[in-house]
């Protein structure tokens, strides 16, 4: 009864610890702008490539057109 008890113990551990993959989706590709700037007549551009979700490659474009007096 002893052998049957720690094989069926056993047989339970095996099977009962299942889990599911977490797959976990997210923005490979991200654009941004700026709209508080873009009131005062400054554009900038944010692009940036996400590795993971908590890193990251990105290149940001600026332009100001400088006023004449």
């Amino acid at each position: 009864m002893r052998k049957i008890t720690t094989l069926l113990c056993l047989f339970y551990c095996c099977i009962a610890f299942s889990q599911e993959k977490e797959v976990s989706t997210f923005k490979k590709n991200e654009i941004k702008g700026n709209a508080v700037l873009l009131i005062a007549g400054i554009v900038e551009i944010t692009y940036e490539r996400l590795i993971t979700e908590d890193s990251g490659v990105g290149i940001s474009f600026f332009l100001w057109k400088k006023r004449r007096c």
